[in-house]
């Protein structure tokens, strides 16, 4: 889960900065491409708090919120191992 919402947040900070730099090689931004900002901008705001509820901290650095991602990696990988253990 926080893989997947690293690899979703990490596509929108690529998404934004290749705006941000169309916009500032043009000097102009038209209202298509304002409101195509603001829903990134929120899509990231949603993002962070749900990287909150799974675990990380504000204030934590990547290197925290990868280590929160490998906890899940690992109980997750625990979880399958049970299920076929106990599943058969």
């Amino acid at each position: 889960m926080v893989e997947s919402t690293l690899k979703q947040l990490k596509r929108l900070l690529e998404t934004e900065g290749a705006m941000l730099k169309g916009f500032i090689e043009r000097e102009k931004i038209n209202r298509k491409e304002l409101k195509k900002l603001k829903e990134i901008q929120e899509k990231k705001r949603e993002l962070l708090s749900k990287l909150l509820e799974l675990g990380c901290q504000k204030g934590d650095t990547w290197k925290d919120v990868l280590q929160v991602a490998m906890l899940s990696l690992q109980n997750k990988d625990s979880l399958i191992s049970l299920l076929k253990l106990y599943g058969e």
